[in-house]
């Protein structure tokens, strides 16, 4: 009878395969080619690896926050000041007045659309709810 891999075998080596293409692979990549001199994060980076300008939506600013903190917690050395001027940049550029999210700026930061969007909010909330600070990471 031929023996069956172990269903929890393969999800562990599974989470080490990603975590390890996180932690080496994408997070260095993101936190150095993704990120501008204002702490403002790109959207999109090309197949070499190079920043595309273009207008930044509102919900890539803190889902990059959230996913940059989620993979330190992973295992990935990131710096407290580049997360910290990540924040700032995207509550200078998206905060409105009132509170809100606006949803889309300029490169630069200039106002491309005011309106205030759910999807926007909640993952401003996400970003908001990590603490930007060093965390040990797992064993």
């Amino acid at each position: 009878m031929k023996s069956r891999p172990d269903p929890s075998a393969r999800a562990r080596a599974g989470y080490a395969r990603l975590r390890d293409w996180l932690v080496e692979a994408a997070v260095p990549l993101w936190s150095q080619a993704g990120v501008e001199s204002s702490g403002a994060f790109h959207e999109t980076l090309d197949l070499r690896g190079a920043a595309i300008d273009g207008p930044r939506r509102a919900r890539v600013q803190p889902r990059q926050l959230y996913a940059l903190q989620t993979a330190r917690k992973l295992g990935a050395n990131l710096d407290d000041a580049m997360l910290r001027r990540g924040l700032h940049a995207f509550t200078t550029r998206y905060v409105r007045s009132d509170g809100l999210i606006r949803t889309l700026v300029t490169g630069d930061g200039r106002v491309l659309d005011e309106a205030a969007v759910l999807y926007d909010q909640a993952f401003a909330l996400f970003a908001f709810a990590k603490p930007m600070t060093s965390r040990a990471a797992p064993t």
